[in-house]
């Protein structure tokens, strides 16, 4: 299969939108994201987890980020097949972050020059400016687009991956990309929107909600060749399902646009293997079956 047919195919090209959903936040929803022939290529030449240590590859529904267009992954950047080294540098272009924010005009504003826009800031999070220690605007051209190839482990006792919270503050926008593998028949794994409760204590920017304090508003399901895409505020909730015991990886990509100054050492980075046997053995005995990661991706 040619990779030239598909060099300008980005996830972005089929949104449309009059689809962006504002409650209770801005996101959208787009299923058959890409051309199916360039999706069936993508999903044949996914990676697996034969190369990685067993003690990541047999888990617990552990979230591995094997390939990225930056930063530390599972997998050398060398090991990618060439039509996903070819997709991860198109959905990091600056014109792709100024896609992204094309769905959502509200977050930007006019700048100095023609055909410049500046993110607002404050629609994201009031102070975010102050604490992201930004030296001045921010263009959406500016904003550090990021694709990452990752997994779900496989599951062998019931749990969700990830319950309510925010993503990391330095990021403006993101996306997940759903690649669920033929024959996958496992059920759980979706996404899910959440708001806050009337009334309840708001947490801002948090990385693990009070589940007591929010609601859900939608479940999306994790459905092949499906793109959910959010702005990133600091309410902007959102969970995964719980996944029932499965062989089957939950395969996805995560598209991301970060702010100028973001610390990239400080990113979801390698696992050891030892390490995860040890954490599975001593979770049960703690009570702790979904620790959320030190850094968030």
């Amino acid at each position: 299969m040619s990779r030239v047919a598909f060099q300008t195919a980005t996830v972005l090209d089929r949104a449309d939108p009059a689809q962006v959903i504002d409650d209770p936040y801005p996101y959208i929803v787009v299923r058959g994201a890409l051309p199916d022939d360039y999706y069936q290529a993508l999903s044949a030449s996914f990676p697996g987890l034969d190369g990685l240590d067993p003690g990541l590859a047999q888990a617990n529904n552990k979230r591995l980020n094997l390939m990225s267009s930056w930063g530390p992954t599972e997998l050398p950047s060398d090991q990618a097949p060439p039509i996903w080294k070819q997709f991860l540098a198109d959905h990091t272009t600056p014109d792709f972050s100024r896609k992204v924010f094309d769905l959502f005009p509200k977050a930007t504003v006019e700048g100095g020059h023609p055909g410049e826009r500046w993110i607002r800031t404050e629609l994201l999070g009031e102070g975010l400016a102050q604490m992201l220690q930004l030296k001045g605007p921010v263009a959406d051209t500016d904003i550090l687009a990021r694709a990452t190839v990752a997994v779900n482990t496989p599951v062998t006792a019931p749990a969700s991956v990830r319950g309510p919270h925010v993503d990391n503050r330095w990021k403006a926008y993101v996306g997940l990309y759903y690649v669920r593998q033929p024959g996958d028949d496992s059920e759980g794994g979706d996404l899910t929107i959440y708001r806050w409760k009337k009334g309840a204590r708001i947490d801002p920017w948090t990385m693990r909600a009070d589940p007591s304090q929010v609601e859900e508003v939608a479940t999306i399901k994790y459905a092949p060749n499906t793109l959910v895409l959010m702005l990133n505020t600091h309410d902007s909730l959102h969970g995964v399902t719980v996944r029932q015991p499965t062989p089957h990886v939950r395969r996805f990509v995560v598209a991301s646009g970060w702010f100028p100054g973001v610390d990239e050492s400080r990113l979801l980075g390698r696992r050891r293997g030892v390490v995860e046997r040890l954490k599975g053995l001593i979770r049960p005995l703690v009570g702790k079956t979904n620790p959320e990661p030190d850094y968030q991706d």
